[in-house]
């Protein structure tokens, strides 16, 4: 059932991203040098270094500025185990007040049906909570109840400084750790990654933060399919055959693919993990929430075709 957790919870952080479950491998210490992250933005499609960072869109009179998508946007999947729906996760997004701030909070959430409640509970909640207009995380919540394992952790980010501040609420322990400027959480990594336009056939690296270390996630594009995933059908996706081993978040399950709308939602459409003993779990998209008057809001509706922003045909099986 540990598999079975995992996956979960792996495949829940890429939903919001439309990403896929990537390769990461933690980065020595040395790449936090100005000459290493030199050498990183010289990779074709890495993510920017610190002072190359994309400039954030103005504030607009109400402080949210123009997102990629859509806040109050509320994705709803299911996590099927052989022939059986065994738990429901939800990705969604609002605005919050800390402080005299507004900011952003994006929530994760997972819990297993009756059929894998009875021996093996899940109810997680995964929280970021970022400032819109920089789109950089201010704190970071992972709680987790899964059979008998708790967990509880918060980190808070000082960008400035470039710190951040962990602590386990339930082992009372606590540490500070060096991020770089651009650092983001899995969560708010995800939702950045929906800003950007993948290409079949090319490769990605990024950096992301993770169980107090960086990471980074070598991303390989496929090519362009065609899919029926629940009441949508003929979805337009690209796919992304990754492998994995993050720790806490991403473990090896054995075989994973992904594959992501190609549409400007830049949606996790499906995922499906292959792996010795407990076989093939998938992870599909049901609904979609929420505000948007468009192709994912009505499913099924012929008024309502998916607009492509990919011009490579690529395949279409």
């Amino acid at each position: 059932m540990r598999y079975i957790r995992a996956f979960q919870v792996a495949v829940f952080g890429v939903i919001a991203l439309g990403l896929n479950l990537p390769l990461a491998r933690a980065v020595p210490d040395s790449t936090s040098t100005p000459a290493a992250v030199s050498a990183a933005a010289s990779v074709p499609g890495s993510a920017p270094a610190p002072d190359s960072v994309p400039a954030v869109p103005a504030r607009a009179a109400t402080n949210r500025p123009a997102l990629w998508f859509p806040v109050g946007e509320q994705i709803y999947y299911k996590v099927q185990w052989g022939v059986l729906i065994v738990a429901d996760a939800k990705v969604a997004s609002e605005y919050i007040e800390e402080d005299g701030r507004e900011l952003l909070a994006i929530r994760l959430t997972t819990r297993t049906r009756s059929v894998l409640s009875a021996f093996y509970p899940v109810d997680d909640f995964i929280e970021s909570v970022v400032d819109p207009v920089t789109f950089l995380p201010v704190r970071f919540t992972k709680r987790l109840s899964e059979g008998r394992y708790r967990l509880h952790e918060i980190t808070t980010f000082d960008h400035k400084a470039r710190t951040a501040h962990w602590r386990h609420l339930l082992k009372n322990d606590s540490k500070d750790f060096a991020i770089d400027a651009d650092t983001r959480d899995l969560i708010s990594y995800m939702f950045y990654m929906r800003s950007q336009k993948f290409e079949p056939g090319k490769h990605y690296d990024f950096r992301v933060m993770a169980d107090e270390k960086l990471y980074d996630l070598l991303v390989d594009a496929r090519d362009i399919e065609k899919l029926d995933v629940g009441n949508y059908t003929k979805i337009r996706t690209l796919k992304l055959d990754p492998e994995a081993k993050f720790h806490g978040l991403f473990v090896r399950v054995g075989k994973l693919e992904v594959w992501i709308s190609d549409d400007e939602r830049c949606l996790c459409v499906r995922a499906t993990a292959r792996a010795p003993v407990i076989g093939t779990i998938r992870l599909l998209v049901d609904r979609v929430e929420g505000p948007g008057d468009d192709f994912w809001t009505h499913p099924g509706d012929p008024n309502f075709k998916q607009i492509a922003r990919n011009p490579a045909e690529g395949s279409s099986k």
